[in-house]
């Protein structure tokens, strides 16, 4: 999602690019979650009790990520975080989100 919203911005301002980033990579993100917690939760059904135990946690951690964390909260920090939310990667020349009216225009 981060990548997709990264290669968006260098076209759009940022706030566009997160809502096309997180439009374009919702299915693969849930269709993954959702294989990768039922692969867990199989870890239920055998019977020892440590497995048990560790696929039912890791399965409702799996869910929690797929549809709490990836579609609500990395887009919320995200747009709070602006342009640093890319802080280790090089910065980029990005279309501005807010006009700058009341400025002199340039040429």
């Amino acid at each position: 999602m981060i990548s997709s919203i990264w290669q968006k911005r260098k076209q759009m301002p940022l706030l566009q690019a997160i809502k096309e980033g997180v439009g374009e990579t919702s299915s693969v993100i849930t269709s993954a979650g959702l294989i990768l917690a039922g692969t867990f939760a199989v870890l239920a059904t055998l019977p020892i009790q440590v497995l048990v135990q560790f696929g039912i946690i890791t399965a409702i951690g799996v869910m929690l990520d797929t549809f709490i964390v990836r579609p609500f909260l990395v887009p919320a920090i995200t747009t709070l975080l602006g342009k640093w939310a890319f802080w280790p990667g090089k910065p980029l020349l990005v279309v501005e989100d807010k006009p700058t009216s009341g400025l002199k225009s340039e040429l």
